[in-house]
């Protein structure tokens, strides 16, 4: 089950990879979204769930290092707090391809100004939250793929700046009483998450 559903993933992710009017037209709401934020000088918290964690993540790689001036005027602003849900960027699969097939000009390149490239440098807080029986998220955890290099080659983060909440319980049920730890529904009313939020608008 979970190959299929990352092989499903796979071929999502290569459509967005190889089609730039697709890809450009899945981002932008979101860029447009951030740089109304930012052109007001608004905290923005970025609510992300499955392949939209994907998404939020280029998005914020863009604003980051792409030099266009869309882009670069907006270097200097940050994401106050990112939440990935049910994301599949743990898979070693889709990660290598997100991070060495895009970008594989670095991929041989070791110096601390290359490996700072790899990472959105926008983000204050990462927040990761994945539940039991999602296969979306078989692998749990961001740690050990991003939030450890993270620490190291862009630096300033306290330990829990960066964060997994793993074992969550997601009640979400079908109108056919199935089960589906997937859902978006689901992470949203976790506790862990809710006090996060509640934390955010004080």
């Amino acid at each position: 089950v979970k190959d299929n559903v990352i092989n499903e993933h796979m071929r999502e992710v290569r459509l967005y990879n190889g089609d730039q009017y697709i890809a450009d037209r899945i981002r932008a709401p979101l860029e447009q979204a951030l740089r109304n934020a930012w052109d007001h000088d608004k905290y923005v918290m970025l609510l992300s769930h499955s392949m939209g964690t994907f998404v939020s993540y280029d998005v914020l790689w863009r604003f980051s290092h792409r030099n266009e001036p869309e882009y670069k005027k907006y270097r200097k602003y940050a994401v106050d707090l990112l939440v990935t849900m049910g994301s599949p960027m743990g898979d070693a699969s889709l990660r290598e391809f997100m991070l060495v097939d895009r970008w594989q000009d670095r991929v041989n390149e070791t110096s601390e100004t290359e490996l700072k490239r790899y990472f959105p440098a926008n983000i204050r807080q990462w927040h990761n939250y994945s539940a039991y029986g999602d296969v979306v998220c078989h692998d749990s955890t961001l740690e050990d793929d991003f939030f450890k290099s993270m620490r190291s080659n862009i630096g300033g983060y306290k330990q829990d700046d960066l964060k997994d909440y793993t074992k969550l319980y997601n009640p979400y049920q079908t109108t056919r009483q199935k089960p589906n730890p997937h859902k978006s529904y689901g992470y949203l009313i976790q506790p862990k998450l809710s006090q996060k939020i509640r934390e955010f608008f004080k």
